[in-house]
């Protein structure tokens, strides 16, 4: 899809889960404004899981379950066209990790984030980071760039691997 139309399809769609979440949001490819984006990846908090639920049975099932897990993706088809949305749960405590690796771009949240948390002694343990004594929060994106030692990069300059520095070797 073309970024245009790709946003239009993750907002309808983001706008049928909203009332049923304390946060939800755009991540992915068009969050970092691609050109073209595959598919629509969402983020939220529900607040009411059996309400997101019930709205995501209403779309084609290709895998996973909310009521029980914390990932599904969906077939949605938005005026004729058929699109994958893959939506992902988090928390408040652990929303900035869960947002900031599923906006990508994969290179972006493995070898500059992932790296730069594992260099610092963290390691991701069912979605939240752990420094080896405690669970830290990453309640925000930053929270992990300044775990990581990464500077605050843009969205759409993530798929640009050439901008990052990481504040160790600055």
């Amino acid at each position: 899809m073309l970024y245009a139309d790709a946003y239009k399809t993750a907002n309808t769609i983001r706008a049928s889960l909203a009332p049923h979440c304390d946060r939800i949001e755009i991540a992915g490819s068009i969050r970092r404004k691609c050109e073209k984006c595959n598919d629509v990846e969402i983020i939220c908090i529900p607040k009411d899981r059996a309400g997101v639920s019930k709205i995501c049975n209403e779309w084609t099932k290709i895998k996973g379950d909310l009521l029980i897990g914390r990932y599904t993706r969906r077939e949605v088809c938005i005026n004729g066209v058929g699109t994958f949305v893959d939506i992902f749960t988090a928390t408040h405590t652990n929303w900035g990790l869960i947002y900031a690796m599923r906006t990508g771009n994969t290179s972006f949240s493995h070898k500059i984030l992932a790296s730069g948390w594992v260099k610092h002694g963290y390691h991701s343990i069912s979605g939240m980071l752990h420094n080896g004594r405690n669970f830290v929060l990453t309640p925000e994106e930053r929270d992990v760039f300044k775990i990581a030692g990464v500077e605050w990069t843009e969205p759409e300059e993530r798929d640009d691997l050439t901008y990052i520095t990481t504040w160790g070797d600055m």
